[in-house]
């Protein structure tokens, strides 16, 4: 992570895989290395495998479900994240106990805008889960 960090070339691709994937609705947000972002301590054991049709060559994991809308949580107030965090929650079956039981075990990085943010996400988040 910090050689792409420190890579100039890697930033521009990445821009330009941004001007190319929006007219279709895609977007390619910021690399993180984990140990800057919210997730759960076992965030690497859960991973899940999506409905797909199947590959012969190709198999996909997605991490489960309460990891993303931890990460969301990351922007505080962000309507687009918050809308994401909503959508999974709500797709994903996540109820509030599940939300409440993954922030009490979360990584939270030492830094402390995404501490605070994480605090201004918590109650938003919750009332947009199920009960």
């Amino acid at each position: 992570m910090d050689a792409f960090a420190e890579d100039r070339g890697a930033w521009d691709a990445q821009e330009a895989d941004k001007a190319e994937l929006e007219p279709s609705g895609l977007y390619i947000t910021r690399f993180f290395p984990t140990y800057m972002m919210i997730l759960r301590a076992d965030w690497l054991g859960p991973w899940v495998a999506p409905h797909r049709p199947s590959t012969r060559h190709l198999r996909l994991y997605r991490p489960a479900t309460l990891d993303p809308v931890l990460t969301k949580m990351m922007r505080g107030l962000d309507p687009p994240d918050l809308e994401d965090a909503a959508l999974l929650c709500r797709d994903g079956g996540v109820s509030r106990c599940d939300l409440e039981r993954s922030f009490t075990g979360a990584v939270i990085p030492d830094v402390a805008v995404i501490r605070e943010s994480l605090e201004i996400g918590r109650a938003l988040v919750l009332e947009l889960a199920r009960s």
